[in-house]
């Protein structure tokens, strides 16, 4: 699965993906993209809603012009992505801290420590079928629906401390999340 940028990305910018996998033996491999920016994943590969897996990857100090990124799986199952660019944040070893939630109804994930006051704190909630919100003060980015709904959500910390993100899903639609601070 590709998704190209919108407009062209900035030189040493961050750009961040989203993955959700529609299959449990999946796995994704590996995240490429046309201006040959280094991936890595930041957080594990998570089963939610016993048939999706989804997982969040980032590229440090991009290359500016035009870029399409793509999500390289271990099979051909459907799969979709939420990318975005991100200016500011540290262009080396810039994860200051991640976490991931339980599945449950409006989940919230366990806080993450920032050591810094500005951290970026970028989240991705997949839920089960239904609309979901962030809470107030929360930026929600996207939302994507295939056959799972799926949103990022953004802050800027205050002071150096424990966050943790939460998505209010509708109904008892359950759902799950990652949340990772950026330096």
């Amino acid at each position: 699965t590709a998704c190209a940028l919108g407009t062209n990305e900035t030189a040493a910018c961050l750009l961040t993906c989203c993955v959700l996998i529609e299959d449990t033996s999946s796995t994704i491999t590996s995240i490429t993209d046309t201006q040959s920016n280094s991936w890595s994943s930041v957080t594990s590969l998570s089963t939610f809603n016993t048939g999706n897996r989804f997982q969040v990857w980032y590229s440090p100090n991009c290359g500016a012009g035009a870029n399409t990124i793509t999500a390289n799986v271990s099979s051909a199952v459907a799969t979709q992505m939420i990318c975005e660019e991100w200016s500011g944040i540290q262009t080396s070893s810039p994860v200051d801290d991640s976490d991931v939630s339980t599945q449950a109804d409006n989940p919230t994930t366990t806080a993450v420590t920032t050591t810094r006051t500005g951290d970026l704190l970028y989240s991705c909630f997949p839920t089960i079928v239904g609309y979901s919100t962030a809470p107030s003060g929360i930026t929600r980015r996207n939302e994507y629906v295939f056959n799972q709904y799926m949103q990022t959500q953004n802050q800027v910390a205050g002071a150096a401390g424990n966050y943790t993100a939460q998505t209010i899903t509708t109904s008892t639609q359950q759902g799950m999340g990652h949340i990772v601070a950026f330096l």
